[in-house]
């Protein structure tokens, strides 16, 4: 199931740009990328999702909602 997504969220912070080890800026107080992705439904209710910001970030992750903790709950 392909899907076009857009993440956006702005954080007022002191002014101070951070960087991490390798000089990146760290974008957790503003951004804003689109996205491009699909959703695959794999065996045992498992879904594998890709997703591609337009920043050059990849993220790949594996979901599953229903798994017990317990036999109780």
């Amino acid at each position: 199931m392909p899907f076009v997504g857009f993440d956006w969220r702005y954080r007022e912070q002191n002014g101070e740009v951070e960087t991490n080890l390798f000089g990146q800026t760290n974008t957790k107080n503003q951004r804003a990328v689109l996205s491009l992705g699909a959703e695959y439904t794999l065996p045992m209710p498992v879904t594998l999702q890709g997703e591609v910001f337009t920043d050059g970030n990849v993220r790949f992750q594996l979901m599953r909602e229903d798994i017990p903790i317990s036999p109780r709950l």
